[in-house]
């Protein structure tokens, strides 16, 4: 009975070392089953790393379209005010317990936290090298940010995800001014160990080879 390449093995089809992807492609070039599998597999993956529009925090309320313009707004924005200022309290105090940060939370992360009902943490142990940001929720996602600089030039960004010890390309980026790079994790059972970006001279590097800019890895 044929072997056919588990899940793993085809998403991370070009890291590795290169005895092992030399196997990987040659059973991959000449099995349709395990090369209809990762098409589909692929189809079902969201984009695994973006960059943020701005570098302004996580949750920046200023992103958040307004509301359609009513007549007798003075009140109801007092209202509105009053309304926010006593869940922000109810916030602090119900919700602080029950968080774990790495810095000082903001108001906004405690105030959306309790509007969601979303325990949110942001582990303080988990290690970093940059500006990393790390979040972890009770639902099961996993968001990372850090920021990072215009490259040098004829140098490009790459943001991997490490799957044990291979590394899946994530995106390709140069960003022309500072940014937040992101990447978010939908679900708990995705098999990723790590997330970083790296520099590297030209764009479609199928394994890492430039400097790390930053690395994060992500509590099981």
């Amino acid at each position: 009975m044929t072997r056919h390449l588990d899940d793993v093995d085809l998403l991370a089809l070009a890291s590795g070392h290169r005895d092992e992807r030399d196997r990987l492609y040659r059973h991959w070039a000449n099995c349709p089953v395990c090369q209809s599998r990762q098409a589909y597999l692929t189809s079902l993956m969201p984009p695994m790393a973006v960059v943020s529009a701005k570098t302004a925090p996580a949750w920046d309320f200023s992103r958040v379209d307004p509301r359609p313009v009513v007549r007798n707004t003075l009140p109801r924005r007092r209202r509105g005010l009053v309304y926010l200022a006593t869940l922000a309290a109810a916030a602090f105090f119900y919700i602080w317990p029950h968080l774990i940060w790495a810095e000082a939370p903001s108001g906004p992360v405690a105030l959306w936290a309790y509007m969601t009902g979303t325990r949110v943490e942001m582990v303080p142990d988990v290690p970093r090298v940059g500006s990393v940001s790390l979040v972890i929720s009770s639902a099961g996602w996993t968001w990372v940010q850090a920021q990072v600089s215009p490259p040098r030039p004829r140098t490009v960004y790459e943001a991997w995800w490490i799957i044990g010890h291979r590394h899946l390309r994530a995106s390709v980026f140069r960003p022309t001014r500072s940014h937040g790079v992101s990447f978010w994790i939908p679900g708990p059972r995705r098999p990723v160990n790590a997330v970083g970006v790296t520099l590297e001279p030209a764009p479609g590097t199928m394994v890492p080879t430039g400097p790390r800019l930053f690395f994060a890895r992500l509590p099981r």
